[in-house]
């Protein structure tokens, strides 16, 4: 099998770079090691993202690569990116609000191209753009993420009220995923 390449924009900082390169690293042995299904999926999708983008403008493949972290952070524990999350967030952020006093209030961790919150509407119809590029078509909704978030959380050993608080449930509606 041929080894997964991404190019990452040559645009970010050193730093993010770094984390960007350890990223796809920890990208390449997630697949070749064949974790599961679901991880063949995201790397799937995260290569038609990045395909799709070009990296141009927000989202971009940081938005994409947090999630992915995310996903195998929670998943895999013997997989620690909660450091490379940490410091691609924090870069992230500060590009986006280069004035500290400023940052982190009343912002958006993933914006538009616009520079806008993105609605759930957007992210719907991201959701589904990448889904068909990925030969995926009809098989991933917005809502896919968010139902995949609490099976993965639970798998991951967060309790119900964690994942609640975390996915913004005032019911118990969260415990029909488990």
């Amino acid at each position: 099998m041929e080894k997964p390449r991404v190019v990452f924009s040559s645009n970010k900082s050193k730093l993010v770079s770094k984390l960007l390169a350890k990223a796809q690293s920890l990208f390449s042995k997630a697949f070749f090691r064949g974790w599961n299904n679901y991880l063949d999926k995201a790397w799937s999708i995260f290569l038609s993202f990045c395909k799709i983008t070009k990296q141009k403008a927000l989202p971009s493949s940081v938005d994409i690569l947090v999630s992915c972290l995310i996903w195998l952070d929670l998943t895999h524990a013997f997989v620690k990116c909660t450091d490379i999350l940490a410091a691609v967030l924090k870069e992230h952020l500060n590009a986006q609000f280069p004035d500290p006093s400023k940052a982190y209030k009343n912002c958006s961790l993933f914006l538009s191209r616009q520079g806008k919150q993105l609605t759930v509407g957007a992210i719907g119809v991201i959701v589904k753009r990448l889904a068909k590029h990925s030969g995926l078509e009809g098989c991933y909704t917005a809502h896919s993420i968010r139902i995949g978030g609490a099976i993965a959380a639970m798998e991951a050993g967060l309790s119900l009220t964690q994942i609640r608080a975390i996915g913004g449930w005032d019911s118990k509606a969260v415990m029909l995923y488990d």
